[in-house]
């Protein structure tokens, strides 16, 4: 009877406990494989509207562009699962420097994507999150080469995972390490060094910004707020 109870409860832990993989573990070991975080800056998608409305705009005035990160992976096809994964989380941090009172600091940006499902169909699938312009602005320097977004800002490291919070996927961008267990060492001792701004949230999902409605059917449904 004990040794069935003690069962019990060992199983009990491990289905609640949260799965990391272990380091040196390659990509294609995730269900999601091949995943590439790259970003680039671009513009405010166009949106006409009433033209004989006068509206105040501070564009103009704005130093940055939207900085949208691109995270690509591919759904590996398995007889042991389903055709469709549901409650996916997309979570992507970001590590830059900052400008803050006349000095340079640490700085961490964080933003989730909930999906609703998700096929596994082996095809190539891309998400997409973004920082606001208003936000560079805020945060980096205004004045000098890093007063804008450049291909070498930041370093950043998006993780899918599933509702059980297993990670399904990892990928990093600007991180140093020759592989993917390399990296994710990297990253994680840059976050331990105490940033002295942390903004959890502020990173937009495609649903959130005016991208919202750009190709919708391209990309995977993305949880409605009222299905939360």
């Amino acid at each position: 009877m004990k040794k069935k109870l003690l069962m019990s409860v060992m199983a009990a832990v491990f289905v609640g406990m949260t799965v990391w993989a272990a380091p040196g573990v390659l990509p294609d070991e995730f269900l999601f494989t091949k995943m590439k975080l790259t970003y680039s800056r671009e513009s405010t998608p166009s949106v006409r509207g009433d033209s004989s409305r006068s509206v105040a705009s501070v564009s103009g005035a704005l130093r940055n562009r939207w900085v949208v990160f691109y995270v690509e992976y591919y759904p590996k096809i398995s007889k042991l699962r389903n055709a469709w994964i549901d409650d996916i989380t997309l979570t992507l941090t970001v590590i830059f420097d900052a400008q803050s009172q006349g000095r340079m600091v640490p700085c961490v940006f964080t933003g989730k994507t909930e999906f609703m499902t998700i096929p596994v169909d082996g095809r190539r699938h891309v998400a997409l999150m973004m920082i606001p312009p208003h936000l560079l602005d805020r945060y980096l320097p205004v004045s000098g080469s890093s007063s804008t977004a450049s291909s070498s800002t930041f370093w950043a490291e998006a993780v899918f995972t599933d509702r059980s919070n297993n990670i399904l996927g990892i990928a990093y961008c600007n991180v140093k390490g020759s592989t993917l267990a390399l990296q994710r060492q990297e990253f994680a001792k840059m976050l331990q060094v105490k940033p002295n701004i942390v903004r959890d949230g502020v990173i937009l999902s495609k649903d959130e910004s005016p991208w919202r409605w750009t190709d919708f059917s391209d990309y995977d449904y993305i949880k409605p707020a009222r299905a939360k």
